[in-house]
């Protein structure tokens, strides 16, 4: 099972936002404060993930105490649910989405009614594992299967967002479990293989094979106990010493991998995949996740145009403030997401291009001199002439959309 839809009206932010999600991959973006993360968390709520929220305070002097609210007018101090918006799944059972109107503590959840436990699937935080070196002190003398691998992951995940203080670390956490499966798992002619370990082992290495940049060439996982080597064609190097982005995919795909061994088809909810990863590897990260995970459904909030713009076969929304400030879902449509990644940023995430600010005051400047009306081939001319004086060449297309009025 499978979320289909999602509508949240008048709450927080939000004016009226429905998203059909598809089948595959559902990309929502926005700016900061549009509430994408938020609708994240509606759905992580299914998975186990904490939903809270925090109300209005204000003191209300003639009662002489402090009232909390989730109204944005209200003159009842009433503890009573307020309705904001509803949850479809794909067995066409709908849910309702409650809060209450004044909550006893300014923190508050959301209650889904008759929430379906049968969806499954998991949330992949925008904050990732750390990769400095902690060497895996505790080397596993039992096999650690793949639900208990992904639930000791997520437990150092939580309690690291929970408490920055906390010294558990996801990365550890995986390298015992690699450890694990590979001596006891995969067997030899004194240790019993455990098949279901040896299988979760050889397709972490399978996947990694799609996931990670080709640039790279992963080939294998070795061991020097107790470290964790990944060979490639670039050069060896231990699992500690990847890069941001490196380890982000390879902590994206061990989430996704392990959850994959007990459930073919569930769906994993990631926040901002693009952090630490470079253009490339944001343009390419979605497609290969759906190539090694193809019964996953992949719900992504990104503020990434190289994401927003990767996967042609896909639903596209962009949650956007209105003239009194609220939030509402826009779908994109195709043509749209085959944009470049300049159009995407102007049009929906609201940034004129992906240049300096001083070097787009200059464009500005140079556009200025020219109208739609009084456009001519000498015009032109000068125009290009004026942006390459300026260094500006490149962004001639950016120039003419300007001139036009297409500039927002």
């Amino acid at each position: 099972m499978k979320f289909k839809r999602l509508k949240i009206s008048d709450w927080r932010q939000f004016n009226e936002v429905s998203i059909d999600f598809h089948n595959k991959v559902t990309v929502i973006t926005g700016s900061n404060g549009a509430g994408k993360s938020t609708v994240l968390r509606i759905l992580a709520k299914h998975f186990s993930w904490n939903c809270d929220f925090l109300a209005m305070p204000f003191y209300d002097e003639d009662k002489g105490i402090n009232i909390f609210t989730n109204k944005r007018q209200s003159n009842s101090y009433s503890n009573a649910n307020h309705k904001i918006g509803e949850i479809e799944y794909s067995n066409e059972i709908i849910s309702s989405i409650y809060i209450e109107e004044h909550p006893r503590t300014i923190n508050y959840d959301i209650a889904i009614e008759n929430i379906d436990r049968s969806i499954k699937g998991l949330f992949i935080h925008s904050h990732r594992a750390s990769n400095n070196y902690e060497i895996t002190s505790n080397i596993p003398t039992g096999v650690i299967n793949a639900e208990d691998s992904y639930k000791n992951h997520l437990q150092a995940y939580k309690k690291h967002l929970e408490n920055s203080s906390f010294n558990g670390n996801p990365t550890v956490e995986m390298k015992q479990s690699l450890l694990s499966m590979a001596a006891l798992g995969v067997g030899n002619s004194y240790i019993k293989k455990n098949k279901k370990s040896e299988k979760t082992f050889t397709s972490f290495i399978e996947i990694l094979k799609i996931t990670l940049p080709k640039n790279i060439g992963f080939k294998n996982i070795r061991f020097e106990v107790p470290d964790v080597i990944f060979e490639t064609d670039s050069g060896d190097f231990v699992l500690d010493s990847a890069s941001g982005g490196i380890m982000s995919i390879i902590d994206i795909s061990w989430q996704i991998l392990l959850y994959s061994q007990d459930a073919e088809h569930f769906t994993a909810l990631i926040d901002e995949p693009e952090n630490h990863l470079h253009p490339t590897m944001q343009r390419s990260l979605i497609n290969d996740l759906i190539k090694a995970f193809p019964n996953v459904q992949f719900v992504i909030v990104t503020h990434s145009p190289f994401i927003i713009s990767s996967v042609k076969d896909s639903n596209v929304y962009a949650l956007k403030h209105d003239d009194s400030n609220k939030v509402n879902s826009h779908k994109l449509d195709l043509e749209e997401k085959a944009s470049t990644a300049n159009k995407i940023l102007r049009d929906v995430l609201g940034v004129s291009i992906t240049i300096p600010q001083w070097a787009e005051d200059e464009l500005d400047k140079i556009c200025s001199m020219l109208t739609a009306e009084n456009i001519t081939e000498n015009n032109l001319n000068e125009l290009r002439t004026s942006l390459d004086q300026a260094g500006l060449g490149e962004f001639y297309p950016e120039a003419l959309y300007h001139i036009v009025g297409g500039k927002k």
